[in-house]
């Protein structure tokens, strides 16, 4: 389990307090918002503004993501594998399917990137490249969580598959970005550059059965208000 499932209860492998009130605070932000607050929101599209605000004024993305030597001297600042790994254990015991094996092997590239060719500050302070970057990371999460609740659901192997088929293309989109960016790195560029030619392993099939079975079976089923 991870914050996000049950924050009440996660027991982190970070133990210095600054890593703890990153996470600590983040918790507090979506409970102060409510579970009824965030769906309203989702369902009619309103943009995450405040969270976005919550980012910068806190500096997340500065503390998690940057290398020590650009930390300013905060030891709160710095790309720590403790911090950044806890999803391995969830991906390892998937690794059987070739798009959540596909999708370890950008990770792992983009690890690198980050503790050789992390930003520096001007690029923090980049929207342009900033959000790409933060894009990045939380497609990291967003397949640990997929994965932690598709075991909960005893989920079709061939639909997670499928999922990561396009997240392994949505990692490489956002890396595309970074690679085109005005403002980055030859280093980075190459790291972008190893992670767009990694590509999602195809399987017709699979697709075709996931598409008969599980959703167009759902036509119909559904139909907006007017």
């Amino acid at each position: 389990m991870n914050y996000l499932i049950q924050p009440k209860k996660y027991k982190s492998l970070m133990a210095d307090e600054g890593s703890k009130a990153v996470m600590e605070k983040t918790v507090v932000f979506f409970e102060n918002m409510g579970k009824q607050r965030l769906l309203d929101d989702y369902n009619k599209k309103i943009w995450y503004r405040e969270f976005i605000d919550f980012l910068a004024r806190e500096r997340i993305f500065f503390k998690l993501l940057t290398p020590k030597p650009y930390a300013e001297g905060d030891p709160d600042v710095r790309w720590d594998t403790a911090r950044n790994s806890e999803y391995k254990p969830v991906f390892d015991a998937n690794k059987g399917l070739p798009n959540v094996a596909t999708f370890i092997k950008q990770i792992e590239i983009f690890k690198e990137m980050i503790e050789k060719a992390g930003p520096d500050k001007a690029q923090d302070m980049d929207p342009s490249w900033s959000l790409p970057m933060g894009e990045m990371f939380s497609i990291v999460v967003y397949g640990q969580l997929i994965l932690e609740q598709a075991k909960f659901d005893e989920v079709d192997q061939d639909i997670i598959n499928q999922v990561f088929d396009f997240m392994v293309r949505d990692f490489a989109h956002f890396a595309l970005q970074i690679y085109g960016n005005h403002g980055s790195q030859d280093t980075q560029r190459e790291y972008c550059a190893q992670i767009m030619l990694i590509k999602a392993v195809p399987n017709p099939e699979q697709y075709n059965k996931v598409w008969e079975k599980y959703v167009y079976v759902l036509n119909g089923e559904y139909a907006m208000n007017e």
